[in-house]
């Protein structure tokens, strides 16, 4: 396990985790992964395999465990998960607009390519 996913354990953990859901800043934890050269993506399935999830808010990420996870209902298909995706970012006011904008913008190509063939992937497979 890696420095910064044993930092962020022990930053949760002060919080209340596992019995409480738990936000951190998200760009202090993505500046730390840049510094130490790890990517957040690996960061959060390193946790994730400790039973602990994520979610990438505006400004910070929410962990929680697994049978807390806000997951999607089962009988949401593809449409009606786009269709919540976009009146989310539709809700998003022009100043956390920019600021999702800015994180996607700088986001390394990798990174970029990474979260648009997670996209693709997610609606092949209907």
């Amino acid at each position: 396990m890696n420095k910064i996913s044993e930092s962020i354990i022990q930053s949760i953990r002060k919080n209340g985790f596992p019995e409480k859901k738990v936000t951190l800043p998200f760009q202090a934890i993505y500046d730390s992964c840049k510094k130490n050269d790890l990517k957040l993506s690996d960061v959060l399935k390193t946790l994730a395999e400790e039973d602990i999830q994520s979610e990438i808010g505006n400004d910070k990420i929410l962990f929680f465990k697994k049978s807390e996870s806000a997951a999607v209902e089962p009988d949401m298909n593809d449409n009606s998960i786009f269709k919540a995706a976009m009146d989310k970012i539709k809700g998003l006011d022009p100043k956390e607009l920019a600021s999702l904008k800015d994180k996607v913008m700088n986001m390394s190509e990798e990174e970029r390519s990474a979260l648009l063939g997670k996209a693709k992937d997610f609606f092949k497979k209907k």
